[in-house]
C-alpha cells in the first residue's frame, strides 16, 4: 500500500471524527436559534399584558385611595389612570 492511500485514509477517518460532533453541534444551534425566534416573537403581546397589569394596578391604588377617603388621590385623579388608557387608546 501506498502512502498516499495511507493518508488519504487516515484523512478520511479524521474527516468522520470532525464531521459527525460538527454535525450535532450545529443541529443543536439551530435549534437553539429557533427556540430564541420563536420566543422573540412572543414579546409584543407580552409587553401589552405587562403594561395592561401595571395601569390595572395603578387603578387598584387609586381606587383603594379614594375609598378609603384619601383627599390628595382626589386631587390627583384627573392626571392619572384615564388619561393614560385614552392615550393608548389613540
Amino acid at each position: 500500500m501506498r502512502l498516499s492511500h495511507k493518508l488519504l485514509i487516515l484523512g478520511l477517518v479524521a474527516l468522520v471524527m470532525v464531521a459527525l460532533p460538527l454535525s450535532l453541534y450545529v443541529t443543536d444551534v439551530l435549534g437553539n436559534l429557533r427556540h430564541a425566534r420563536s420566543e422573540a416573537t412572543g414579546m409584543p403581546p407580552m409587553m401589552a399584558v405587562n403594561a395592561a397589569v401595571q395601569q390595572l394596578q395603578v387603578h387598584r391604588g387609586t381606587a383603594a385611595g379614594m375609598l378609603g377617603g384619601d383627599a390628595t388621590i382626589k386631587l390627583r385623579r384627573g392626571e392619572g389612570f384615564l388619561p393614560r388608557i385614552l392615550g393608548m387608546r389613540r
